[in-house]
């Protein structure tokens, strides 16, 4: 699952690197991807 979501970061231009800012970016990263597709 985390490979998928630091997939996606990085194709949408976030790099992630470490637990705690996995956690950081996906936050960030849902919020960009709800309102791309939402």
């Amino acid at each position: 699952a985390l490979e998928q979501v630091r997939e996606h970061l990085a194709s949408i231009g976030i790099v992630v690197e470490g637990q705690s800012e996995v956690e950081e970016g996906t936050k960030v990263g849902f919020r960009k991807l709800d309102k791309r597709e939402g």
